[in-house]
């Protein structure tokens, strides 16, 4: 799965905590209706 990514790696969970912590913060309050795909890039593919 590894290879697969975009960068050669997989994502940690405190890369994934900074968007939770983003979209929970006041600075998210703008954003709404988005589908945020927090995968490495695997999808883009």
């Amino acid at each position: 799965m590894e290879q697969r990514q975009l960068d050669g790696r997989m994502g940690t969970p405190e890369e994934v905590e900074e968007w939770i912590a983003f979209l929970a913060s006041d600075k998210g309050r703008f954003m709404n209706g988005a589908a945020l795909v927090i995968d490495g890039g695997l999808t883009a593919v």
